[in-house]
């Protein structure tokens, strides 16, 4: 709500699945939120 009215806004649901084997969390990480970065820029 902003200032007492309903907004509607848009929302994608990103999610990140990868296998430890090949990659660490701190890589999926950075390229999740490299991703997340760039769609919040495209919109």
């Amino acid at each position: 709500m902003a200032e007492g009215r309903i907004v509607a806004h848009r929302l994608l649901p990103l999610s990140l699945t990868f296998d430890h084997r090949a990659v660490t969390g701190g890589e999926a990480a950075r390229f999740l939120k490299a991703a997340i970065a760039d769609l919040e820029r495209a919109s």
